[in-house]
């Protein structure tokens, strides 16, 4: 049996703003359903590929070659926890 989960009222407004941005950053307090909402984003209304900086190789590659790493990506790519990679956080300047 699973549990039902909550409708996201932030959903439209994630949904919008992908539609005319390179990059948006879902962000808020842990355990509130971040991973959740993009991955069901990803998986239904905005195919994408899906990544986690969770996962150490992943994470490895992309702290060693940051701009590599990036333009290894093809189509468009959810990146979960980028938080865990140091290098990243520069970039959103």
């Amino acid at each position: 049996m699973s549990t039902p989960l909550f409708d996201r009222r932030v959903r439209p407004l994630v949904l919008e703003a992908l539609q005319d941005s390179r990059v948006v950053l879902v962000s808020g307090a842990r355990q509130v359903g971040k991973t959740t909402l993009t991955t069901e984003i990803a998986a239904a209304d905005r195919p994408m590929r899906s990544l986690t900086l969770d996962d150490g190789p992943t994470r490895d590659a992309a702290a060693r070659d940051p701009a590599g790493f990036i333009a290894g990506l093809d189509g468009p790519v959810l990146i979960d926890e980028i938080q865990l990679c140091r290098p990243f956080p520069q970039w959103r300047r």
